[in-house]
């Protein structure tokens, strides 16, 4: 025969003999299976050895002789590939490819088991190449791999390794939220592209350490520092550094506005308004005088000390200096306090200085607030009969006059009549202020004498036109009181520029007259009182009312008149009845011609 035969093969089976004819072979294959001829094949359906035995038979007898067969089935060889080294959480495929049956009986069938090592899933214990995750830690994993042939003969198992290492680190980076503030926390980062389980260490720069891929640190003072983190796993290490800035801006003063007080005023400087943008609180507070009359402060390191201010007009300096919680201070911040002196000056004057009784004195306050304050609710208190009109303040450095008048009587004799004003005032703050004014009239009794008794005495204003100048188409005039009353009530003054007629009496404006021009002053207000013997100068574009019609320039020849209370349309005396009216003396109030230069 044949054999040995591969398990699936044929066989095949001779007979032959030495002599005879018409011989018949039959055979038994030895597996319960039979077959007849001098050649026959027969299939074997298991592995071992089997007899076969052959019977030659002709009509003259019969023969039998036997073969041994041999049938074979060589196991399959599992190969799950080679071992591997993988990183952690990577993708896996074992390999049974290369698994052969050198029979052929194929195909082959393959059971992959797991056999060491964190347990994982296989994506199919019975594929060619399953595949799984590796573990996320390092580890060795074995397999084994057994393959069965088509025959059902397993092979012997194939173990395999897989080394599971921590992926290599690489690209880290570290940062931090850095400026940061003095006292506040500060955040540092690190992270990696590529490296598993990694660990993080951390040295602060400032002597101290911590680890984490995120964490937190408080730097105890302000400067800069290195950070460096190390970033460290089973496969590899890597270290970077990252620059920390920890800043701590000083506070900021603030003493306050400057101030404007009185003498002897309870004074308090305001340090509230000093600020530390970086949060250190509480601020500590240092008040120190830099100039001025010295005073003493109510405690220097309060955040509003208090002070008296000194009795007499100053400029006082103060400087305040913070400091924050961590000890770092402002610059200084200065702070003024004017200290202002109240004062108020009285003159009396009166006209006039002799009298009798019976005549008519008019007594003027000269009142100058000599100081640096306003006053206000000023008071007064005469011994002549008789007030003055007092304004209901005074500004700091202005002066203003005032008149009241008085008839002598016959109980004010014996000479002198003396005439003692206190005025009092305050200032914004409540000091009161004093000024004391006096004065003296020499009294006089009357003479019986005669020309007197037929006589009236009376006592009025008498306005003039004293003096006038023309350059260009600028006009001056200057009035004077020549009576002996004041004028209170306001007047006009008119101008006339070659008047056709001339004018002779009030009302004769210039605007009622044929004139080349004119030109009139509304006086009132700042003008008022005009006292006994006083002047007004009155020039065009000054702060009295004024209306009129002139040519660009006065043309030289050009006659010019004036004419002081010049209208009233009620009366024929103007607004102003004066003492040459009430004696019915000339008419006085026409200056002219003048002829302009």
């Amino acid at each position: 025969n044949s054999s040995p035969t591969i398990l699936g093969q044929t066989t095949y089976l001779t007979a032959t003999v030495n002599t005879g004819s018409n011989v018949v072979y039959s055979w038994d294959f030895g597996d319960g299976n039979s077959g007849s001829g001098a050649t026959p094949s027969h299939l074997y359906g298991l592995t071992g050895s089997y007899t076969a035995t052959v019977t030659a038979t002709n009509g003259s007898g019969t023969q039998i002789d036997t073969t041994l067969v041999t049938i074979s089935n060589d196991p399959p060889t599992a190969d799950g590939g080679s071992d591997q080294t993988v990183a952690t959480n990577q993708a896996v495929t074992l390999d049974g490819s290369g698994s052969t049956d050198s029979d052929g009986h194929l195909p082959l069938t393959y059971g992959w088991t797991q056999t060491g090592g964190t347990v994982v899933t296989l994506s199919s214990a019975i594929a060619i190449s399953p595949t799984f995750t590796s573990p996320a830690t390092p580890t060795v994993l074995t397999f084994t791999l057994t393959v069965t042939d088509s025959y059902g003969l397993p092979g012997t198992p194939d173990v395999v390794v897989i080394t599971v290492n921590d992926a290599a680190i690489s690209g880290l980076t570290a940062v931090n939220d850095s400026p940061t503030t003095l006292g506040q926390t500060t955040y540092l980062t690190a992270t990696v592209n590529t490296g598993s389980n990694v660990v993080y260490s951390w040295d602060f720069g400032d002597g101290s350490n911590g680890s984490g891929a995120i964490i937190t640190h408080a730097y105890g003072t302000a400067g800069s520092y290195t950070a460096t983190v190390t970033a460290t796993n089973g496969s590899s290490t890597q270290a970077i550094t990252t620059l920390v800035t920890i800043s701590n801006n000083p506070p900021t003063a603030d003493g306050g506005g400057d101030q404007t007080v009185e003498t002897n005023q309870a004074v308090t400087l305001d340090g509230s308004g000093s600020t530390d943008a970086d949060g250190h609180l509480p601020l500590t507070y240092g008040w120190a005088q830099t100039g001025g009359l010295t005073v003493t402060l109510s405690n220097a390191t309060a955040i509003s000390p208090t002070f008296t201010a000194p009795a007499n007009a100053a400029i006082l300096t103060f400087a305040l200096i913070v400091t924050d919680s961590t000890g770092l201070p402002s610059t200084a911040d200065e702070v003024t306090i004017t200290v202002q002196e109240p004062g108020l000056a009285a003159q009396l004057t009166a006209s006039p200085s002799n009298a009798r009784p019976g005549d008519v004195v008019w007594f003027t306050l000269v009142l100058t607030n000599t100081g640096d304050l306003t006053l206000e609710n000023l008071a007064q208190v005469t011994t002549v009969g008789g007030n003055f009109t007092l304004p209901t303040s005074i500004d700091a450095g202005a002066s203003a006059s005032f008149t009241y008048s008085y008839t002598v009587l016959a109980t004010d004799l014996p000479d002198p009549l003396t005439n003692v004003v206190t005025v009092t005032a305050q200032t914004s703050l409540g000091a009161d202020v004093t000024a004391l004014a006096t004065t003296a009239v020499t009294l006089a009794p009357h003479t019986a004498f005669l020309p007197i008794l037929f006589n009236q005495h009376f006592s009025a204003p008498d306005l003039v036109v004293a003096d006038v100048t023309v350059v260009a188409n600028e006009i001056t005039v200057i009035i004077t009181n020549e009576g002996n009353a004041p004028v209170y009530d306001p007047f006009w003054v008119d101008v006339y520029l070659n008047p056709n007629p001339v004018p002779t009496a009030v009302n004769q404006t210039w605007d009622t007259l044929d004139v080349d021009g004119g030109w009139s002053w509304g006086v009132e207000g700042v003008g008022l009182p005009l006292l006994p013997g006083q002047s007004l100068t009155l020039t065009m574009g000054d702060v009295y009312y004024e209306v009129g019609n002139l040519p660009p320039t006065i043309a030289t020849g050009t006659a010019v008149y004036v004419q002081v209370d010049a209208a009233n349309a009620n009366v024929t005396d103007g607004a102003i009845l004066e003492s040459h009216e009430i004696a019915n003396d000339t008419y006085n109030n026409i200056f002219g011609p003048l002829l302009a230069p």
